[in-house]
């Protein structure tokens, strides 16, 4: 009798322990990237007037601002983004980096889930070349022209930053991405 129950049960643990792997696997099949291409769309043509206004500063003073605040005239932000924690959009903002004096990276947050997000990234000169950029594989982001929609972003925001002079720093060197 014991002998029985106890091949039973390993059956049944067996089969009830497909069963959730089987119903795993379809999840995350389910739910697995997909870049929102109409979003996307939208946000390089809203970039327009921010990147214009960016290339008329840099002919005025020969360099690309610091910051967005140097630019002094309010210039249209991007379309809000869809949050993975409430039915509301969260409203969107450009996000920007100088890269050196002839360069810079513009960004817009995509999809949020808490602390970790994707985000369109533009950069100037389409140089994607960095070390946390140029070792991404190429199922983590999409290239739309000098666009670049990178999934799981948030990554490269909070390990690494351009300094004032546009120097690539990472406080972490040595370690892998």
């Amino acid at each position: 009798m014991k002998a029985v129950f106890r091949k039973t049960s390993r059956e049944a643990l067996i089969g009830l322990l497909t069963l959730f792997l089987l119903l795993l696997a379809a999840f995350f099949f389910i739910t697995r990237w997909s870049p929102d291409h109409e979003w996307a769309a939208k946000v390089v043509v809203e970039s327009g007037e921010v990147r214009n206004l960016l290339d008329r500063f840099r002919k005025s003073q020969g360099e690309f601002p610091s910051s967005l605040d140097e630019l002094y005239i309010a210039f249209r932000q991007p379309t809000d983004y869809q949050t993975r924690k409430r039915p509301a959009p969260e409203k969107g903002r450009w996000f920007y980096d100088r890269i050196g004096k002839d360069d810079y990276q513009l960004y817009a947050c995509v999809r949020t889930w808490v602390s970790y997000y994707d985000a369109m990234v533009y950069r100037y000169s389409e140089s994607f070349s960095d070390p946390w950029t140029s070792s991404l594989k190429k199922s983590h982001y999409l290239p739309l022209g000098k666009w670049r929609y990178i999934r799981g972003f948030s990554v490269f925001t909070e390990r690494f930053h351009f300094d004032r002079d546009g120097e690539w720093q990472d406080p972490f060197p040595g370690r892998a991405y």
